[in-house]
């Protein structure tokens, strides 16, 4: 089984240390996305991944997402 929950975390300490770079890292949402998801946290996901499309409009993986949601 994976573990969703450390993943999460670990994402979210990355997407923390954005500050110092120009441009945040829209996969890094979608990966939040996608774990918020296997946690059953359908609302989250949705904001992870509409905050992926705001970085990245094109990002297909998260507009399919946003499409199955």
């Amino acid at each position: 089984m994976q573990d969703y929950a450390g993943a999460k975390d670990d994402i979210e300490r990355w997407i923390a240390n954005f500050g110092s770079r120009a441009k945040p890292d829209a996969d890094a949402y979608f990966h939040l996305g996608e774990c918020l998801r296997a946690l059953g946290d359908e609302t989250g996901a949705i904001v992870a991944w509409k905050t992926t499309v705001s970085i990245n409009p094109i990002h297909t993986r998260a507009l399919k997402a946003l499409g199955r949601a």
